[in-house]
């Protein structure tokens, strides 16, 4: 983001895939503070020496930057943007005298739009300052953006996203509030675009949360004898129309599956068959030391049970209501 003007950087591509190392970050990359009064778009002014553009930085040094809900202290600074179009950077903590030497910026913005497949492994953040603040007495910055746009989604148990308000170390400080995170799938650009505008199209289908990936947008961490955290901030899922169906891949009853296959979810063209295929095992990313023999799968709809088997493919005719196909896995074995 551009610091003056938070103006976000909007990836636009085909196809995105983040390896399951790889980590695309805009921590503390926020709307800034700067020097002068005299910008004719500033928000806030600090004792007559330094101005920022930001939507909801912390009213006084000590108290926490809003965004995906109210900053922390009473004069924390409010919530804004859209919980569908997370587009906006996060802000910073209140300025005092003029010093920019104790400012602790929110989080930046990641906006993906993906006209394909969008594959997620690995790590996105938007957080704010992540770090022991340099004084005792000063405010927190918010959690950023993060907006991931796409026709259908792949992920796994090593996909993390996060837009988490800033972090505390203790002292009279108040906390950063959690960003924003969304999800669209298969929605049109003039959805899009409403979207952000902060409209709410009525072909849409709107959920709170994401389930495909861990997804976190708390409020900052103040630790301590009795740790707490700041206001959390908003994670949602927006489903469009589609003439694909979607089809919802995971593995039961322990999360082995890495790279390949994923989780997520695929659309494909209704009436078309499509063959699903896993290896002979799972593995799981967090532990190099174990694998999980794939015993079989299940295809399931809205209705029930579609069809069970052994083996390592399926061939599934695809057709509404909207399909799951789950890999079943064995008792884990040492590597």
């Amino acid at each position: 983001n551009d610091p003056v003007t938070g103006a976000p950087v909007k990836l636009v591509c085909a196809s995105f895939r983040l390896g399951a190392n790889a980590v695309l970050t805009a921590d503390e990359k926020g709307w800034a503070w700067y020097a002068g009064t005299g910008d004719e778009y500033k928000r806030f002014v600090s004792d007559n020496k330094v101005q920022t553009r930001a939507m909801g930085p912390g009213n006084s040094y000590g108290n926490g930057a809003g965004y995906g809900a109210k900053g922390g202290g009473n004069f924390g600074g409010a919530a804004y943007g859209f919980e569908y179009a997370p587009f906006l950077p996060g802000s910073p903590n209140g300025a005092y005298g003029g010093n920019l030497s104790f400012v602790n910026y929110g989080g930046g913005t990641v906006w993906v739009k993906c006209d394909g497949v969008c594959e997620l492994y690995g790590t996105i953040t938007a957080n704010g300052t992540d770090k022991d603040l340099k004084h005792s007495d000063y405010g927190a910055g918010s959690g950023g953006g993060i907006w991931i746009c796409a026709k259908s989604l792949k992920a796994a148990s090593t996909t993390s996203v996060s837009a988490v308000g800033g972090y505390l170390g203790g002292g009279y400080q108040s906390l950063g509030a959690g960003g924003r995170i969304s999800l669209a799938l298969s929605c049109s650009d003039e959805a899009l675009d409403a979207l952000a505008e902060g409209s709410q199209p009525e072909e849409l289908t709107y959920t709170v949360g994401i389930g495909l990936f861990t997804a976190s947008a708390k409020g900052g961490l103040k630790t301590g004898a009795t740790p707490t955290y700041g206001n959390d901030g908003t994670v949602t899922t927006v489903m469009g129309p589609s003439s694909s169906v979607n089809v919802t891949i995971s593995g039961s009853p322990v999360n082995a599956l890495g790279v390949e296959p994923a989780n997520g979810i695929e659309s494909f063209d209704e009436g078309s068959k499509q063959m699903f295929t896993a290896p002979e095992y799972g593995v799981d990313p967090t532990d190099s030391l174990v694998r999980y023999p794939c015993l079989g799968y299940e295809v399931t709809d809205a209705n029930g049970l579609v069809k069970r088997g052994e083996g390592l493919s399926v061939e599934v005719a695809i057709a509404n209501p909207p399909l799951a196909v789950t890999w079943l896995w064995g008792a884990k074995q040492a590597r």
